[in-house]
């Protein structure tokens, strides 16, 4: 209810400026995926210069892999920003363990570069998923500080419409809103 409408129609849009494709998909809650039907033939007819894969064990992360042979000359970035504490055990640790011994193979071949955003991430993505140390670069995640940056003004402006004492501290949590978070 906070986030308000979630669900888009599919096809192509633009949105703020970027050509959008939506393509329809199967939803798999119990495991939280997507089967995005018709990726690969989009991909193949598109014939981007670089695909970033968010997130490893997906199957969208997967089947792109599997494309390389395809396009070889597409550049395939796959990232992750998984941590231990939002394992969630259970049917999960199969997930895991499934993932380790048959695609970490196939991500490894595929793969230009592997991205964590933690360094906790690249300690998980080595243990867990079995990818090499050497083989994964950590770029944190950062913000852009001309936009994002310390307003006096704006703070004092915040606090008293919202009657926070000058004194206390306030966080802002910008993720979604799940259990797990």
């Amino acid at each position: 209810g906070i986030l308000g409408q979630r669900k888009t129609k599919v096809g192509e849009s633009v949105e703020r400026g970027i050509k959008t494709i939506r393509l329809p998909a199967l939803r798999f809650p119990m495991v939280n995926n997507l089967y995005l039907l018709g990726l690969e033939e989009l991909i193949v007819r598109l014939r981007p210069d670089v695909i970033i894969c968010h997130g490893i064990v997906f199957l969208t992360s997967i089947r792109v892999a599997r494309l390389r042979r395809r396009l070889p000359e597409v550049k395939l970035i796959f990232d992750d920003h998984m941590t231990y504490n939002a394992t969630r055990g259970g049917i999960f640790n199969y997930i895991y363990a499934l993932f380790k011994s048959v695609f970490t193979p196939a991500i490894l071949k595929s793969a230009d570069a592997i991205v964590a955003v933690t360094y906790e991430t690249k300690k998980f993505m080595q243990q867990i998923y079995g990818i090499p140390r050497e083989k994964i670069k950590v770029i944190p995640l950062g913000v852009d500080t001309t936009l994002f940056r310390r307003d006096p003004v704006s703070r004092e402006k915040i606090r008293a419409k919202h009657c926070i004492p000058d004194d206390d501290v306030v966080f802002i949590y910008a993720g979604k809103i799940t259990p797990e978070k």
